[in-house]
């Protein structure tokens, strides 16, 4: 309800809000503008019976737990064994250019090249000089577990919490493959000109005019984000000089240290998850007691009876009643 108007009169409900702040929030439209305005909401049982079976046919299990945590390590060992491969295959190329003999390179590239490897585990957790980004699709992830992204997402938030919150930290959602077609000039003329365009050509590969670059390398290189390559690439597209698509969205995942094993992660993940779905489950039957506490059976009956009912003044007590619970993890109906 994106509504910026102050002389809005009524605000009519036809479903349940999910909660009292939700409901709270979407009726505080009406009447900005001092005047008296009326608000309705038209409640059904099958309404709640529904926002409830939503909620609960997100409940997470151990496996998909598991499953998370699971991907998120490999993609983490992935990252590194990708790094060593990459290192190695410098070494090997600047060896051959040099002539130099094995030994001879081996002493000099082990000072220049260090070896990208976890450090070793002390109490079952590698410990990294520096963190570093890995990133986990996101429609893959959510195939996998059969879940929506939305889900995904919070148990990646609830993941950050483990370990004392020294493990990871989900930054945000990004797409990790950017692709450019020219239009008015030859791309090696648009490099000539723009050092983002040369270094966008020198890491992407080019299929039928397409050029495709892996943004985590691009923005690594640049010393940039993710975010500020795809607004590069937006006032490019605005210049007519290229048109660009983006695709692999994936979440980013910013690491500071390893298990050696998924170990109790996943538990950990399913308890504090379990806990914001046993919250969402209590602000809905909140929601619903308190509509059903100051519901009318009919719009006559309201109307006929609304000088002796006092409906509105019910409903503030039970709203300020609600807001009044200081731990919500004890809060019942």
């Amino acid at each position: 309800m994106g509504i910026d108007k102050s002389d809005i009169q009524s605000v009519i409900h036809f479903d349940m809000p999910k909660s009292i702040e939700n409901y709270v929030q979407e009726i505080g439209r009406a009447g900005r503008d001092g005047k008296l305005a009326r608000c309705h909401l038209m409640l059904n049982n099958g309404d709640f019976l529904q926002l409830r079976k939503f909620i609960l046919a997100d409940l997470l299990d151990f496996e998909n737990a598991y499953k998370l945590v699971n991907k998120v390590l490999k993609t983490i060992r992935q990252y590194f064994s990708v790094e060593n491969a990459s290192k190695k295959s410098k070494k090997r190329g600047r060896k051959e250019i040099s002539g130099a003999s094995d030994s001879e390179e081996e002493d000099e590239e082990e000072e220049k090249v260090p070896q990208t490897t976890l450090p070793k585990a002390v109490n079952g957790w590698s410990k990294l000089d520096e963190p570093v980004r890995v990133y986990v699709n996101v429609k893959d992830s959510s195939a996998s577990m059969d879940l929506r992204r939305e889900v995904v997402l919070t148990m990646l938030s609830q993941l950050e919490k483990t370990h004392q919150g020294e493990f990871l930290k989900f930054e945000n959602i990004v797409p990790v493959n950017g692709m450019l077609r020219f239009h008015a000039k030859q791309p090696e003329e648009m490099a000539e000109e723009d050092d983002f365009i040369r270094s966008f050509l020198e890491l992407s590969k080019c299929s039928q005019g397409v050029y495709r670059c892996y943004l985590p390398t691009l923005a690594e290189k640049l010393g940039i984000s993710i975010p500020d390559i795809t607004r590069k690439f937006f006032h490019l597209q605005r210049s007519e000089s290229v048109a660009y698509d983006l695709a692999d969205e994936s979440f980013c995942l910013l690491v500071k240290q390893v298990p050696s094993s998924v170990s109790r992660l996943p538990q950990e993940v399913l308890q504090l998850t379990q806990k914001i779905e046993h919250c969402q489950v209590s602000k809905l039957n909140c929601m619903y007691f308190v509509a059903r506490k100051t519901s009318l059976p009919t719009v006559d009956y309201m109307l006929k009876n609304r000088e002796k009912m006092n409906v509105s003044q019910k409903l503030n007590q039970l709203i300020n009643l609600y807001f009044g619970i200081e731990d919500e993890s004890t809060m019942e109906v």
